[in-house]
């Protein structure tokens, strides 16, 4: 008698939840353009609205940011944009409705909830404070519930992707070029490349960088904890994951007869070949960057001045809008103020790995410079 009426309990809820979703019934299982949602590049979008947001155009960002939460609902991010975006625009029901939403989707940075001055158009008003007093509350309560955060660095195993030049011999030597994809990418997208050098004399190794994450129910990959905004944690991690890709090379340079040494590196996975190879310019040769910055201030002056035997190739597209080409720029002005080889191309496109041209010149750089 229980099995039976838990039987007509879920035919129930089930025919209940179908009858509160009209929409279900004028889908046409059959159209050509059934599942066109799946196409969408939804990683375009959001670079869209966070464009919009930052030049002020905040209705605008707000219906982006709608359409990436309406097609991956877990999307804290799109979530708390939303958010953000109507207490830009004074929208103080809005406003707290989609702060609450995003914190109940999983968004729990509390400092930046009540520091963001996103909020300041509402942050007076009594409904919003309202749902600002209940987040607190969530946050609080699920963070006493998990109680405190300790964490343990260990060994790992990961896997890496290699190419071999055609023509393989283990006789003969090598220039080593290591791939450090950029953010949420991997070892496997990476090692794609390869198809784009032209007869190229050098073994491509693709790496994945430790930090997993989720992103729309995607294992993402980063090369440190900069999801977590913890700054002393961000850096040992990026710290921890420098001396990963030395322990890589090291571990390939006993596996293969190795001569050279290059780190290729694409927008986060260039900032981390900068500093990896500036710190240990007795390991490594040269690097290549595309769609990265320097960051000075985290290599410092000591390692600036010292690893200047490195040589470096900066590749960068013109309308790049993650990293712009003044501060790929900027950032060759700093080597050669500390006396560093510096090859520059840029190339007509966005925050994306070059053009085929750069690909040649690449493959050129690395026969006649390295």
């Amino acid at each position: 008698m229980l099995k039976k009426n838990l039987i007509l309990l879920i035919f129930f809820l089930g025919s209940t939840l179908y009858a509160i979703i009209p929409e279900i019934e004028n889908i046409d299982i059959y159209s050509d353009k059934v599942g066109s949602f799946l196409d969408f590049d939804l990683d375009y979008y959001q670079r869209k609205a966070s464009l919009e947001y930052r030049i002020g155009n905040y209705e605008d960002a707000a219906k982006i940011f709608l359409f990436c939460a309406r097609h991956n609902i877990y999307d804290i991010v799109s979530i708390y944009n939303l958010s953000c975006c109507y207490g830009l625009l004074g929208k103080d029901t809005l406003a707290a409705r989609f702060l609450e939403r995003a914190v109940r989707a999983g968004f729990n940075d509390l400092e930046l909830i009540n520091q963001d001055p996103d909020f300041d158009l509402v942050k007076e008003s009594e409904v919003f404070n309202l749902s600002l007093n209940r987040v607190n509350y969530m946050i609080k309560r699920d963070r006493d519930l998990e109680g405190n955060i300790l964490f343990i660095d260990a060994v790992k195993i990961f896997k890496c992707r290699i190419q071999l030049p055609q023509n393989y011999s283990e006789s003969k030597e090598y220039t080593l070029m290591i791939g450090l994809h950029g953010f949420s990418s991997n070892a496997d997208d990476f090692i794609k490349l390869w198809d784009n050098f032209n007869n190229p004399n050098f073994i491509y190794v693709a790496l994945t960088a430790p930090y997993q994450f989720l992103s729309r129910d995607i294992l993402c990959y980063s090369w440190n904890l900069m999801i977590t905004d913890n700054h002393p944690l961000i850096d040992v991690s990026t710290e921890f994951s420098e001396n990963y890709i030395i322990d890589a090379i090291e571990n390939i340079k006993r596996n293969f007869n190795i001569s050279k040494v290059c780190l290729f590196g694409f927008s986060q996975g260039g900032f981390l070949a900068y500093s990896t190879a500036i710190k240990n310019p007795d390991l490594i040769d040269g690097i290549i960057c595309v769609g990265a910055t320097l960051d000075s201030g985290w290599i410092g002056e000591e390692y600036l001045k010292g690893g200047n035997s490195v040589k470096i190739f900066i590749s960068h597209g013109t309308e790049d809008r993650s990293v712009s080409i003044e501060e790929a720029i900027k950032s060759k002005e700093i080597l050669e103020h500390y006396g560093y080889e510096v090859d520059f191309f840029e190339y007509s496109g966005g925050h994306r790995i070059q053009t085929q041209e750069g690909f040649d010149k690449m493959v050129d750089w690395i026969r006649n410079t390295i």
